[in-house]
């Protein structure tokens, strides 16, 4: 058994260096191995208890990397938070989880090593590993690819870097030198991987990382499995020193010794795909800085309440030309959530479509009115996307996400959202042409994800249904073309001047 780990106790120390840390925690145990498999499983549980229990300070002093524009602040090694969603998942990939090593010139003479939390076996010069020896714990990790959660409001990364109270040195990994290096045709070649892993258009404090999550002995319960579009925040050590992500077959490979049978997932450099070993994920119940995930609901007395929503009523109420009830539906839109589905029901969800603008209303004003009122929504809300249901948005590309199978990525597409994103869709915005085949799967991958809050993902030979839960708000001129079981046709009251908007 392990003894008890006391990870906490020098948090300066744990936060630059983690692994020396629990190095110097286990030096112990590691000379009184060997370890079982239960063991080893039992330590990432240690490990992960004594991280999940640290106080909020604790917690917000570790660098959240979502409010660094690049990973340059980032230290090699160092402990990081990365708030992200999960955009691909991989196969299970097996390393060693404790090994033996041996002295090259006695034999005899043995010690052990831990390979948690780490891509690559760690050996003195004079020492090898033994891949037979009996005592050897043989594991499996899982890889997932994880990225800025799509959507995400800029007063949220805003409120991120404000509170943010690391102040961490620049990096120590090879990350600035490999960027000099690379040839502009190359950084092109990346640029256009990172866009099939970001449904929406990349901004600058976008990132991507490969997660490595360690099993441990709660795993079996389906609470904790990781799935598609889960939004979760990770704290872990930051690994810049793989270039390349591979799911790996091979149980006794040597890393830059030995061929390599794995299976290469992908190859982007790790200064903008570096990978975090997870030592805690939480799934995140919602994104917003001003409430604990604990709870979702702030300490504050219900008048609060009445006050914000009777001002955010008031303010819709004179954005939709008096009309109150619009008002009243457009909120209950907003915090609608998918609470459970019966057959081919999806109780909870609120699609909405408001249409029956004024006739006074021009063209360039409608579209001017519902862009602003989207950036109202933008405001309130921890994630949103506006969605022009143009022809050209339309034709343009797949809003599924597709399986590549040569790349052994999933690409993805502007429906791949979080839980929880609010939905905006302009159907105003579609003119007089001609739908194309592309533009006609698109309008009906969107009416599916209406009706039945799922999304079919194209895996080449097949589709898979994943369930999703957004809110979703459609403003169309007439009677809408999409599925829409909750229609409010506007009772103009007030003609407001749009000058203002």
């Amino acid at each position: 058994m392990f003894p008890s780990i006391n990870l906490l106790d020098n948090w300066s120390n744990f936060v630059e260096s983690p692994l020396s840390v629990l190095d110097d925690q286990l030096k112990n145990a590691r000379e009184n191995g060997p370890f079982s498999t239960s063991d080893m499983f039992g330590l990432h549980d240690q490990i992960s208890a004594a991280v999940n229990a640290m106080d909020q300070e604790k917690l917000h002093s570790i660098p959240l990397i979502n409010s660094f524009e690049s990973f340059d602040g980032i230290k090699n090694g160092s402990l990081v938070r990365f708030r992200c969603m999960i955009q691909d998942m991989f196969d299970p990939e097996f390393y060693l989880g404790f090994y033996e090593t041996r002295d090259v010139e006695d034999t005899e003479k043995k010690d052990f090593n831990f390979g948690l939390y780490k891509n690559s076996f760690e050996t003195e010069s004079d020492q090898t590993i033994n891949h037979e020896s009996p005592d050897n714990v043989l594991l499996d990790r899982m890889s997932y690819l994880a990225i800025t959660v799509p959507g995400e409001n800029k007063w949220v990364n805003d409120m991120d870097r404000e509170n943010s109270t690391s102040n961490h040195s620049v990096s120590q990994s090879n990350a600035s030198s490999s960027m000099t290096e690379t040839d502009p045709k190359k950084n092109v070649e990346q640029d256009a991987y990172l866009d099939k892993c970001f449904p929406l258009k990349r901004h600058p404090f976008d990132k991507v990382c490969m997660i490595k999550v360690y099993k441990n002995q709660t795993d079996l319960e389906d609470e904790t499995r990781l799935r598609l579009n889960d939004t979760i925040q990770v704290v872990g050590v930051i690994d810049f020193t793989s270039t390349t992500t591979t799911t790996t077959t091979s149980t006794s490979r040597k890393v830059d010794s030995e061929e390599d049978d794995g299976k290469e997932v992908f190859s982007l450099p790790a200064f903008i795909c570096p990978q975090i070993h997870a030592f805690n994920i939480t799934k995140m119940k919602h994104l917003n800085p001003f409430l604990s995930n604990a709870s979702c609901e702030p300490s504050l007395d219900s008048a609060f309440y009445v006050k914000m929503r009777r001002e955010l009523h008031a303010i819709l109420t004179q954005c939709l030309f008096g009309d109150s009830m619009a008002a009243d539906y457009i909120i209950c839109c907003l915090i609608s959530r998918v609470y459970s589905r019966k057959d081919i029901l999806t109780l909870g969800s609120f699609p909405l479509g408001i249409s029956n603008f004024p006739k006074e209303v021009t063209p360039d004003q409608l579209a001017l009115l519902i862009k602003s009122l989207y950036q109202l929504i933008a405001g309130l809300v921890t994630t949103s996307v506006y969605f022009p249901l143009s022809l050209e948005h339309l034709n343009a590309k797949s809003v599924i996400p597709k399986k590549d199978y040569t790349a052994n990525k999933l690409i993805t597409g502007e429906l791949q959202l979080p839980r929880g994103c609010v939905v905006v869709m302009d159907e105003t915005a579609m003119k007089a042409g001609q739908l194309n085949p592309q533009g006609v799967a698109n309008l009906t991958s969107v009416g599916e994800l209406i009706r039945w809050q799922q999304v079919k993902y194209d895996f080449e030979f097949h589709s898979l249904d994943i369930e999703t839960d957004l809110s979703l708000l459609v403003f169309s001129e007439g009677k809408s073309l999409l599925p829409l079981t909750y229609r409010l046709p506007l009772k103009v009251r007030v003609l407001l001047s749009l000058c203002s908007f």
